[in-house]
C-alpha cells in the first residue's frame, strides 16, 4: 500500500509530536518568576544581573512604553522609568551598562515605523535618545558586538 504524500506528510508530523513530547515533558526550564505585564513583542537587555523588558504590546495597547525590571536573585519585577516614546516590534539589546531600544512600530499590524534609538540607563532609571535611524524601521534585528 503506498502513502499519498499528504498522508505521508501527517504521519511524519505525528512522529515528530510523539517524539518530541518526553523531551519536553524533561525540560530543564523552571519559571523564575512571573511577568508583571504580560505582553509580546518587546526587547530586553541585561544589565549588572538584572533583565530589563522594554516596551512590547500589552493587554489593550498596540503599542507600549513600559519598562520593567527583573532580579533572577529574588524572582521579583519592579516598574522602572518608561521609555519616552512607545513601541512594539523593535530591536534591542544591551551595552556598556545601557539598555538600547531601536526603531519598531506604534500601531499594528506593523504601522509607523520610528527611526529613533533610546538609551536607558539602570544607574539613573533615565531615557535620552541616543541618535536617529537612517529610515525608520521596524522588526529589527540588533546586537552588541565587542562590548
Amino acid at each position: 500500500m503506498f502513502l499519498s504524500a499528504s498522508n505521508l506528510l501527517r504521519a511524519a508530523l505525528f512522529l515528530v509530536s510523539v517524539s518530541a513530547a518526553p523531551a519536553f515533558a524533561q525540560s530543564p526550564w523552571n519559571i523564575a518568576g512571573q511577568m508583571a505585564t504580560l505582553r509580546h513583542q518587546s526587547i530586553a537587555g541585561d544589565v549588572n544581573g538584572k533583565i530589563y523588558v522594554v516596551t512590547g504590546t500589552a493587554p489593550g495597547a498596540q503599542a507600549s512604553a513600559l519598562n520593567q525590571e527583573f532580579d533572577p536573585a529574588t524572582g521579583a519585577w519592579r516598574e522602572r522609568s518608561p521609555m519616552p516614546g512607545i513601541a512594539s516590534h523593535a530591536g534591542g539589546t544591551s551595552l556598556g551598562g545601557k539598555v538600547y531600544v531601536v526603531g519598531g512600530f506604534t500601531a499594528n499590524p506593523h504601522a509607523n515605523a520610528q527611526d529613533s534609538v533610546w538609551e536607558y540607563d539602570p544607574a539613573t532609571d533615565s531615557w535620552r535618545e541616543a541618535t536617529q535611524l537612517s529610515s525608520a524601521r521596524g522588526s529589527v534585528g540588533v546586537v552588541a558586538l565587542d562590548g
